[in-house]
């Protein structure tokens, strides 16, 4: 017997791509607000990509290794990150990138 997948016109559709990190991305996290998500990379930076296109994103530079892990507090203020740098930085989801 022959076994067909449906195709459905359900299935995902990339919705947009990011580029700006210089090596590898660990790890991404959705801002609650959904109007942005960030991504930390080998590169030991972090990077905030907002959904609208004429945005530019964010870089918060301060993690002397990879980042490992982020995630945003729940009312979006605050990001967490985590790197191999042994630290863990709370950062201000502002323009300057504070931490």
């Amino acid at each position: 017997a022959d076994f067909k997948i449906p195709v459905s016109t359900n299935d995902p559709q990339l919705s947009r791509s990011f580029r700006g990190h210089r090596a590898t991305v660990n790890t991404v996290s959705l801002n609650p607000n959904m109007k942005n998500v960030a991504s930390g990379s080998e590169d030991s930076s972090i990077q905030i990509w907002h959904f609208k296109p004429d945005l530019r994103p964010y870089k918060y530079v301060g993690h002397r290794s990879a980042v490992t892990d982020l995630h945003f507090s729940p009312t979006s203020s605050l990001l967490a990150s985590s790197s191999k740098d042994n630290t863990v930085r709370l950062w201000e989801t502002t323009v300057k990138g504070k931490s």
